[in-house]
């Protein structure tokens, strides 16, 4: 080992830093420039490559852990707003649901499970439906029930699918689902030939206030739920009840004559 390396290396167990530092000041204080400079040199020497390539790289290394930092942090931040605008339209539609509770039954609607349409020897078909037990109100803009999966005109077989979202209006066996939601989703197939049947089934899958909104934007659940409970408002209920009423009367005033 030279006299100079084992300068070096006391140095550096005196300093509490490596010899390779010591060295580098060293050279930078016998050249009379930085240390920077001098290790920039070097390693310009060591990849057989000149010192401004070097310092650009390294400039371009350092802008992008920058650059990258600041994505990083102004990601975080809207994500965390993200998230929080996503609690607060939850907080809403659950309060929402609420508010509307009482009125539910009067939304529902009987929510078909499975179709089939099938021929009667060659002139006729007949069809027969199933509801599922729980009642609700739906969502979306055009008419529930299944698609036809990519139907063109010289198309004569295919398949149903699609996804339906409704509000539980009411439900018997269930009655802690009544103001959630129900994704419905259709499976079957379909044909135009004569002699083949038409058929498909439904399943649910009852969901939070949080899953819905995966699916369905929360103004448009809310649009929804104001047009149904107008339209009863306006509709012909309160003058149905009325002459319910009067012919309750009537027939118990009738039993009292017996």
């Amino acid at each position: 080992m030279s006299e100079e390396i084992k300068k070096q290396e006391q140095e550096a167990e005196r300093l509490g830093c490596d010899a390779t530092e010591v060295s580098l000041y060293q050279e930078a204080e016998r050249l009379g420039c930085d240390a920077t400079e001098v290790s920039l040199y070097q390693e310009a020497e060591r990849l057989g490559c000149d010192a401004t390539e070097v310092e650009e790289t390294k400039g371009l290394l350092e802008s992008i852990d920058e650059v990258a930092n600041r994505v990083a942090k102004e990601d975080g931040v809207f994500r965390e707003a993200i998230q929080e605008e996503n609690r607060a339209e939850v907080e809403l539609l659950s309060a929402v649901i609420e508010k509307v509770r009482p009125a539910l039954p009067a939304l529902a609607n009987r929510i078909r499970c499975s179709c089939r349409c099938w021929w009667v020897g060659s002139v006729r078909t007949e069809n027969e439906e199933h509801h599922f037990a729980w009642r609700g109100l739906y969502l979306r803009d055009d008419k529930p029930g299944p698609c036809r999966e990519n139907p063109t005109s010289d198309q004569n077989r295919g398949s149903y699918e699609g996804l339906d979202v409704f509000l539980v209006c009411s439900d018997k066996d269930n009655p802690d689902n009544v103001g959630r939601f129900a994704l419905v989703e259709y499976e079957g197939h379909w044909s135009r030939w004569q002699g083949e049947s038409d058929e498909w089934e439904a399943t649910v899958e009852i969901v939070s206030a949080e899953q819905v909104l995966e699916h369905l934007k929360l103004e448009r659940i809310i649009e929804v739920l104001n047009k149904a409970l107008t339209s009863q408002l306006e509709g012909a209920k309160t003058k149905r009840s009325k002459q319910a009423i009067e012919r309750a009367e009537r027939v118990r005033a009738l039993a009292r004559l017996l």
